[in-house]
């Protein structure tokens, strides 16, 4: 299992359309993404058996996530693509070290090569980069003296490549401390936290971990922060089994007419 091979799955999922090829490469990376984030949030509530009315529970308030965590729906082609390369990133990531960062670079290569970091100047700090920094804050000994709720902030979050590096230094060291994390992510673009969101959830639901709370915003840093409904998702884990995960992707079939229930 490679990155190239993902990007290939990927980019797959859109070339029967009528499409250019940027437009086409734009599109595929999007539905992936989009059915990704749907796959892992259904999942974290059917391993958590609880019902589900388009609410997100945190601790003991409901909060209401500012845009819908279904995504978009497909013909049946179309879907069968995205549950190849959704299936496959799953298996990735299931098979790799905890909080490996697969999608920083994916992203920048689909989306923004070529682009010079158009509309609101993106471009993804490198993940060997974030893992260097991670090093020099976080000790060893620091890690493990851990003994309390700490929180993890990255205001602009991007792919994630910030917040997958320390959470992967944790995870190493002494994996029993990510169930003190509290993660609190946010960014402008809403296909961002998406894109950070899979790729913490998935690593968290793979590998069985969980966390005190993670929380995803949606908003302006500068103007909005602290504004009402900006909070795009909200979780307060709870330790249960992991079952179920690829059983999401059964539940998400009924947008189209498959004949056969997913299987993996």
């Amino acid at each position: 299992m490679s990155i190239d091979n993902l990007k290939l799955k990927i980019l797959d999922i859109s070339k029967h359309m009528n499409l250019g090829e940027r437009e086409s490469h734009d599109k595929s990376y999007k539905l992936f993404i989009e059915h990704t984030y749907e796959t892992l949030v259904t999942s974290w509530h059917l391993v958590h058996g609880r019902n589900f009315d388009n609410q997100i529970y945190l601790r003991e308030n409901t909060a209401y996530p500012n845009s819908n965590f279904e995504a978009s729906q497909v013909d049946s082609k179309t879907y069968k693509r995205i549950v190849d390369a959704v299936t496959y990133y799953l298996n990735m990531v299931k098979n790799a070290d905890p909080f490996t960062d697969f999608l920083s670079v994916l992203h920048e290569e689909i989306l923004l090569t070529g682009r010079r970091g158009e509309k609101v100047g993106q471009f993804m700090t490198p993940p060997d980069v974030s893992m260097v920094l991670t090093k020099l804050l976080w000790a060893k000994k620091d890690i493990r003296s851990i003994n309390e709720i700490k929180t993890i902030h990255e205001p602009c979050c991007g792919t994630g490549s910030m917040i997958l590096a320390p959470l992967a230094r944790i995870a190493k060291v002494d994996s029993s401390k990510i169930g003190l994390m509290n993660i609190i992510i946010n960014d402008l673009d809403a296909l961002m936290c998406k894109v950070s969101t899979v790729q913490i959830l998935s690593s968290v639901l793979m590998h069985g971990y969980k966390f005190n709370a993670l929380l995803v915003h949606n908003c302006n840093l500068i103007t909005e922060w602290g504004n009402e409904n900006t909070l795009m998702l909200g979780i307060d884990w709870q330790s249960k089994p992991i079952t179920g995960l690829f059983s999401a992707l059964d539940k998400i079939r009924e947008k189209v007419d498959l004949p056969n229930k997913v299987t993996v």
